[in-house]
């Protein structure tokens, strides 16, 4: 999920603000779809950490391990998605 939430921001970004703007927004506009896709991705990748997390929970053994990853996996895809988009809430893109 991570990864498609980073080429809808950067995208987005480089429609509205490249040499040659694909889109005409403004700078607000540009920062607030980009803060909707973050929510919309972060509340993906919290429900998939959820999932994994009740699946980890169930089950024991070397499938236990796998759910481990899991929950880490979707973690670190979270605090990504919310490294790349957050910093729209202050900054303009262009």
């Amino acid at each position: 999920m991570w990864i498609t939430h980073f080429m809808v921001v950067y995208l987005t970004v480089e429609a509205a603000c490249g040499r040659a703007p694909i889109v005409v927004l403004s700078g607000r506009t540009t920062s607030g779809l980009v803060l909707a896709a973050t929510g919309v991705a972060a509340l993906i990748c919290a429900a998939g950490a959820w999932w994994a997390w009740r699946r980890y929970q169930a089950r024991h053994g070397f499938e236990s391990s796998l759910g481990a990853a899991g929950v880490l996996l979707a973690l670190g895809s979270l605090a990504s998605v919310l490294a790349v988009g957050l910093p729209a809430a202050w900054l303009e893109p262009c």
